[in-house]
């Protein structure tokens, strides 16, 4: 296993002139997510992380046309699907915080997908989360220690054959509706009986990127 140093002494340089962030502009993420990291293909991914980075833990390839990415705005995000030889995907979106064009591959990740394909649910990523292994832990185990940290799920959204448990930093109300200002983990966990049945099998870390992008001066 290898570990992503991206995120060393709080913080991440992106090149001469470009933005840097700071551990201090990080805020909502519970440490246990820090501590235990997001796990991808047996790599330890640290955020902030480049597309490169989850990329390479199995020769992901993106199926972008144009993988030049324009700097982008607080409110912008590009969508990218990365697949590998095994029929495994991860759906992502990037942002570009620097003031050049960047290749896709060097962006930074906004939000992460990961679950199976509706053509064949056996192909899932191999992954973890607060310490969790995809496949193997089993639903109480993974709402248990997410409530832990994030308090209880904001919904709970139940399909045929899966369970979608959504936390976010902001409990969306009427005022405050869910909106890509609200942080959120979803986890998936199957209800069927022949694959992975009351197992995780699906993670989502949405809109990851304003954990740590600061906000456009007013």
């Amino acid at each position: 296993m290898y570990k992503k140093a991206l995120l060393m002494l709080g913080l991440l340089s992106l090149g001469p002139g470009d933005a840097v962030i700071a551990q201090t502009d990080i805020v909502n993420i519970p440490e246990a997510f820090w501590e235990s990291g997001f796990v991808l293909n047996g790599c330890k991914i640290e955020f902030p992380c480049k597309l490169i980075d989850l990329m390479q833990t199995s020769n992901y390839k993106s199926g972008s046309v144009n993988t030049k990415i324009p700097p982008t705005g607080e409110n912008e995000f590009w969508a990218v699907t990365l697949t590998n030889g095994k029929g495994e995907r991860i759906e992502a979106t990037l942002f570009n915080p620097t003031a050049q064009e960047l290749d896709e591959a060097d962006c930074l990740v906004n939000s992460i997908s990961i679950g199976p394909r509706s053509d064949n649910w056996h192909n899932i990523s191999d992954f973890a989360v607060f310490g969790l292994k995809s496949k193997t832990a089993t639903r109480e185990e993974v709402v248990q220690a997410i409530e832990k940290y994030c308090g209880a799920p904001a919904y709970v959204i139940e399909t045929p054959n899966a369970d979608y448990y959504q936390f976010y930093d902001k409990k969306p109300t009427v005022a405050n509706p869910a909106h890509w200002t609200n942080i959120k983990i979803e986890i998936t966990i199957s209800k069927m009986k022949d694959t992975y049945n009351e197992k995780m099998i699906g993670f989502d870390f949405q809109h990851a990127g304003d954990f740590y992008r600061k906000p456009e001066p007013k």
